[in-house]
């Protein structure tokens, strides 16, 4: 089935469908984008490039069926009549989530168990069913995701196993972490040159320089891992070797550009960064300050540490753990301040709670906003204020 046509959706974080769909455009021509993902169609190949290359999508899933339901009778007769053998070996678990919107069938608990049944139906034995609560390896079930909406059910197969974002080398966290993907959406929504010089001075643990070397380098982010396609009946080995080795062969030089600092003034946070980076990049460089280096410097006495103009992409601390909403207006307006002062030239881009937008006379002309750690958040590019 390797010339077999699928049709696929990357589940993509509320905000960032836009960054999402352009880089899946690199892939595939034809996208279409609808809330909360970006849906494209393709073969083997593509599903293979797409899990190992995409660095903004949570996951990407494969649609199975879609079909009317108008009873629950009606939903196991439709379940059964698709190919589940394909994807279900023996001895697989299944994993499934509901959503649903103004269909007659909205008890999710009742819809997974007649999913259940039709597809036990179909294979001619008994397939364990898993609680969503129950903490399990992704690696050890295959997820299905059904979406009821006026009727019509919808069911797809996740490829991806463990979320896409997580890429493996965040061995310490830093207080709220960055998911990497979110890292990822911002530097691409920066529209960094890749060769210019690269700033995070509230590194942290490292999330957004670690994902600058990555996308500077074309490093694929999810090389290092495994897929749940990988125990498919329609899984080729030697296709998804080759695809391995193709994208692998497009890893840049790591000697010279583009310089990458990241600077932190907690010790204890710069230690946890070299540590993730020696995980995330070591396999690709001798000494890993040939792609990263890491600097101790306290923010506001720190000057441009090599000659620029470049980018800034930085996520400051904020937060009422932190700050009162008044000592924190004060704390973001130093930052541009003391950046604007000091960098000039510098294109600089902030991720700032997204109250502070106006505050910081935001510049982007398609301002990003999407949610971190429960809290509404925007892309601030800072430019001077009219005089």
């Amino acid at each position: 089935m390797t010339g077999t046509t699928f049709k696929f959706f990357a589940a993509v974080p509320p905000g960032l469908e836009d960054i999402a769909n352009a880089e899946i455009k690199a892939l595939v021509k034809d996208t279409n984008i609808v809330p909360g993902g970006v849906e494209f169609a393709g073969d083997l190949r593509l599903l293979f490039k797409a899990n190992l290359l995409l660095r903004v999508p949570s996951r990407i899933l494969l649609r199975v069926a879609r079909f009317r339901v108008k009873d629950f009778n009606s939903l196991i007769s439709g379940v059964s009549k698709y190919p589940w053998e394909i994807y279900l070996t023996h001895g697989v678990s299944i994993k499934i989530r509901v959503t649903s919107k103004k269909s007659r069938l909205w008890h999710s608990d009742a819809v997974k168990e007649r999913i259940q049944r039709g597809i036990e139906r179909r294979l001619k034995r008994t397939i364990k069913l898993i609680d969503n609560q129950e903490q399990i390896e992704p690696w050890r079930y295959q997820l299905i995701v059904c979406r009821l909406n006026r009727d019509i059910c919808s069911l797809k197969v996740d490829t991806s196993g463990d979320f896409l974002f997580h890429r493996g080398y965040k061995l310490i966290h830093g207080p709220a972490p960055l998911r990497e993907n979110l890292a990822a959406a911002i530097i691409k929504a920066s529209k960094w040159d890749k060769l210019s010089p690269f700033l995070d001075p509230f590194a942290g643990s490292g999330t957004i320089p670690i994902e600058a070397a990555l996308i500077a380098h074309d490093i694929p982010p999810g090389l290092n891992r495994s897929y749940p396609f990988e125990r498919w009946k329609i899984f080729d080995s030697s296709l998804w070797k080759g695809v391995k080795k193709e994208v692998i062969g497009h890893i840049k030089d790591i000697a010279g550009d583009p310089k990458i600092i990241a600077q932190d003034v907690d010790e204890k946070m710069l230690k946890a960064l070299r540590e993730n980076a020696r995980k995330a990049l070591g396999a690709y460089c001798s000494n890993l300050g040939d792609m990263l280096e890491v600097r101790k410097a306290s923010f506001e006495k720190t000057l441009p540490p090599v000659k620029g103009p470049g980018w800034i992409v930085t996520n400051p601390p904020f937060g009422k753990r932190l700050f009162s909403e008044r000592d924190e207006s004060k704390f973001l307006l130093s930052i541009k301040e003391h950046l604007l002062r000091h960098y000039k030239g510098w294109k600089v881009f902030l991720l700032v709670p997204s109250e502070y937008e106006r505050l910081l006379n935001n510049s982007l002309e398609r301002p990003l906003r999407f949610r971190h750690g429960g809290l509404k958040v925007s892309l601030v590019q800072l430019t001077s204020s009219p005089q």
